[in-house]
């Protein structure tokens, strides 16, 4: 006898699906699943992806900073002040009376500018994010637009078709300061220790020609961030799609 209900329910047909399985909006479904998954792996693909270029970017950069050239920018930086760098630009730049060893001497110290004008090229085009630079060079940044904002100041007057000069050295420098105030102002947070009314966090000051710096942004979207809402967004769409199917067939099928 239990053979024999054991051969029952063996044999037995199993109703897997209902007769009116709305298979078109499963599929949906599922397709709309896939294409989540592929997205979120694109995303991981691009994270990766982009700590490699930082990697790369960071490495070479570093590389430089250690060129011949640039270490003897840095050690003529530190013998000559800003009032000598604005004599030599004043020579070199307005009277044009400076001589071939002026010439040169003001050349080898905008080495330093100009690799710094580069890094924040790299950054405005989305190559390097403001926060590994701090990292890596926040205070030497901070430090040189410091000295070089009075002398940019007068060779952007000097040449009245360029006002843009160094402009990407001065937007770098105003984000590094950004970046350290907040850093200062988390600092006191976490150790509860009121703000000196003269050791307050780094402040954005007016640059030179009587300018100030633009306000920071409000947000600063990256390409990890789209790719995440993408994939968010898409995996939302197709669940609310099949949801809004399914009860569309389920009041169809409802008797009158």
């Amino acid at each position: 006898m239990s053979l024999v209900i054991v051969a029952t329910v063996i044999t037995a047909p199993v109703k897997i699906v209902s007769p009116g399985t709305d298979w078109a909006t499963w599929a949906v479904a599922f397709a709309t699943f896939l294409l989540a998954c592929a997205a979120l792996r694109a995303l991981k693909s691009l994270r990766d992806a982009k700590r490699t270029r930082h990697a790369t970017l960071i490495t070479d950069l570093t590389r430089r900073f250690d060129e011949p050239l640039v270490a003897d920018s840095w050690e003529l930086w530190a013998n000559t002040g800003q009032t000598e760098i604005m004599a030599l630009i004043e020579k070199v730049y307005v009277s044009r009376t400076a001589t071939v060893k002026e010439h040169a001497r003001l050349l080898t110290l905008m080495v330093i500018p100009n690799l710094l004008e580069t890094i924040g090229v790299l950054e405005s085009e989305g190559a390097l994010e403001a926060k590994t630079i701090y990292k890596m060079w926040g205070d030497t940044i901070i430090g040189a637009w410091n000295v070089w904002k009075r002398p940019i100041g007068r060779l952007r007057e000097s040449e009245a078709n360029r006002p843009w000069t160094y402009q990407y050295f001065q937007d770098l420098a105003r984000k590094m300061r950004r970046i350290e105030a907040k850093r200062r102002r988390e600092q006191r947070k976490a150790s509860a220790v009121p703000a000196s009314p003269t050791g307050g966090a780094v402040a954005d000051q007016s640059d030179q020609n009587g300018s100030s710096d633009s306000p920071p942004s409000v947000t600063e979207s990256s390409d990890l961030s789209r790719w995440r809402r993408v994939a968010v967004t898409t995996a939302l769409v197709g669940l609310l799609s099949v949801i809004l199917a399914i009860a569309k067939r389920s009041f169809a099928r409802r008797p009158n």
